[in-house]
């Protein structure tokens, strides 16, 4: 990367990120500067280092392989640029191992990697094309947004190109078949960084057949053919032919199954004079695979139909998602609903309709009652069943109710706003709290916050065994304490707390809170944790530490108590 200091500035970043090896070059006054650094899994050699290029030889203690880097720093002039072509060109005659080349190439290869500003003149890249050639050099692809550079002007003035690239001869690719480029997101740049990830694991999925071409050459195959074509189906001719397509596929993968004369393959290992045979059908398999079409059926290079494949399947794997809150989503279902959820609807359109069970609760819980107040006993039944379902039973929860409110009318009559009188504040702030759904905030975001700080830490590079510990016994820790809140607080307080003659609206004003607050979980908590992570993570924690001193002083015991004896022990706020 270009870094434009010197390096005492450098060290002082490179101790903080938990590097232990280093190589510089300095920048030439305000432009300019290369830094590379690694860490002990890996030990390189500097070869030869310049303003422009470090080359380096890599060896990886993880796999025990060698192979060459180049990090480039293109010249932004055209003259220099041609310079570091010819360095590379030197470079590529001499290079017997695997070979990468990486970095800011200050060059497009084609009109298509540059948006705004005036259309590219073609002789501009046809030298960086040539240097390509010359060396062996393919384009590793990449993951992420196309342009990597841009000049941050608006309007008309915006210009944006791929500038940031990384490529690979034959050797260093077929070494690291599963490797991959990303595209992070430029912050605090104008560039776009790069990442190479040599070992990201592919997504196995299962393959649609195929008929292959190399099966002409087998006997067996043009029998099994004849034999399924034979077959007489009816309806019209376009469905006669579909049929015996579906017959011939199905008695080709029956057979496959089985294998193709496993005898003859022995045999084929075992005769020197069959190799050639072997390498034929090899070069059909992949010239079929490569959707290469312009090289000839008796071409035998086989590698690079190979490369090609190898490159086309990095290209059409979905690696990761952003949903419609800017969090990328890397696991195989997590994209799957995201790429499906978000074809219909957005969050803020589910967050939204989170809201229409608290409608809901406002006409079942405030208005069913009521009607038996002023008896409408049918209207009541009809209203229920409709709620409940046609099958329903509904005569036993209405019986309930009326039974209800004829206790209730020997009471002193009790209007909604009594219940907020000093006498039922203790008893009212505790069901409101044991209802609650703002447990919920806890209960499902935690695990994700503490998971989004790991992921936080791990790319700031820091202590990563003692990240994971942390987070780990946050977890659990949290995980403990719930259990123990939720074992002593059970949603039967809220129906032995309240007294009776305020229990049926203090019953609705409770349930109307609960889907309430389930909803200000489910829409505010993206918004926080967007706003600071660490944030959030320590609210979180409040709630949490709030809970237990809640529960501690204000939740009474209800377990071998009499209702007289919970509703006198709630004198605290009397």
């Amino acid at each position: 990367m270009e870094t434009k200091n010197n390096k005492v500035f450098l060290e002082t970043i490179h101790r903080k990120l938990g590097f232990c090896s280093t190589t510089y070059v300095d920048p030439v006054g305000l432009s300019g500067g290369l830094a590379l650094w690694w860490k002990i899994e890996v030990d390189i050699d500097i070869e030869t280092s310049s303003k422009n290029i470090v080359h380096t030889i890599i060896s990886d203690k993880s796999n025990s392989s060698v192979w060459a880097a180049s990090f480039i720093y293109g010249s932004p002039n055209r003259e220099g640029r041609d310079q570091v072509w010819d360095d590379l060109m030197g470079i590529g005659r001499t290079e017997i191992l695997p070979w990468l080349c990486i970095g800011n190439f200050n060059e497009i290869l084609s009109s298509e990697d540059k948006m705004g500003g005036n259309n590219p003149n073609p002789a501009r890249f046809t030298s960086f094309h040539g240097m390509l050639s010359v060396c062996g050099l393919f384009d590793l692809g990449f993951k992420g947004p196309k342009f990597t550079w841009r000049n941050n002007r608006r309007d008309g003035d915006l210009i944006m190109e791929r500038i940031d690239m990384a490529f690979a001869n034959a050797k260093w690719r077929e070494l690291h078949n599963q490797a991959m480029v990303f595209v992070d997101a430029a912050i605090g740049s104008d560039h776009n960084p790069l990442i190479l990830n040599t070992s990201f694991p592919m997504q196995k999925v299962g393959k649609p057949f195929r008929f292959e071409s190399f099966w002409t050459t087998k006997e067996s195959c043009k029998s099994i053919i004849e034999e399924a074509w034979a077959v007489e189906y009816e309806g019209t001719k376009m469905v006669k032919v579909c049929k015996k397509l579906r017959g011939c596929k199905e008695k080709l993968k029956k057979k496959l199954e089985l294998g193709f004369n496993p005898d003859y393959l022995v045999t084929e290992k075992i005769i020197k004079g069959k190799l050639e045979d072997l390498w034929q059908k090899d070069a059909m398999f992949w010239h079929q695979r490569s959707r290469i079409k312009w090289l000839q059926m008796g071409d035998k290079n086989s590698r690079f139909f190979h490369l090609s494949t190898i490159q086309r399947r990095q290209r059409n794997q979905i690696v990761k998602l952003k949903d419609d809150s800017d969090l990328w989503k890397t696991e195989a279902n997590d994209i799957a609903v995201v790429y499906f959820v978000g074809n219909l609807v957005t969050w803020r359109t589910l967050a939204i309709i989170g809201i229409i069970p608290c409608m809901v609760q406002v006409v079942g819980v405030f208005f069913i009652p009521e009607l038996v107040k002023i008896g409408k006993e049918k209207d009541l039944e009809a209203t229920l069943q409709r709620l409940r379902g046609k099958d329903a039973d509904v005569s036993q929860e209405a019986a309930e109710i009326r039974d209800y409110f004829e206790i209730v009318q020997q009471l002193p009559k009790a209007r909604f706003l009594d219940m907020f009188q000093r006498k039922y504040a203790h008893s009212l702030t505790v069901a409101l709290m044991v209802k609650s759904s703002f447990y919920k905030f806890v209960t499902f975001e935690v695990p994700k916050t503490l998971s989004f700080l790991n992921c936080h830490e791990h790319n700031l590079n820091q202590n990563k065994d003692l990240t994971a510990i942390l987070v780990f016994s946050g977890i659990q820790l949290y995980v403990a304490t719930a259990v123990g809140c939720r074992v002593r607080v059970t949603d039967s307080h809220a129906n032995t707390l309240l007294p009776l003659d305020i229990k049926g609206s203090a019953g609705s004003l409770i349930t109307f809170c609960n889907w309430a607050s389930a909803w200000v979980v489910s829409y505010g908590y993206i918004f926080i944790l967007d706003w600071n992570p660490a944030g959030t993570f320590f609210i979180l924690a409040g709630i949490c530490a709030s809970t237990v001193v809640f529960v501690a002083k204000l939740v009474p015991e209800t377990k071998g108590r009499t209702l007289e004896e919970i509703q006198a022990s709630l004198t605290l706020f009397t």
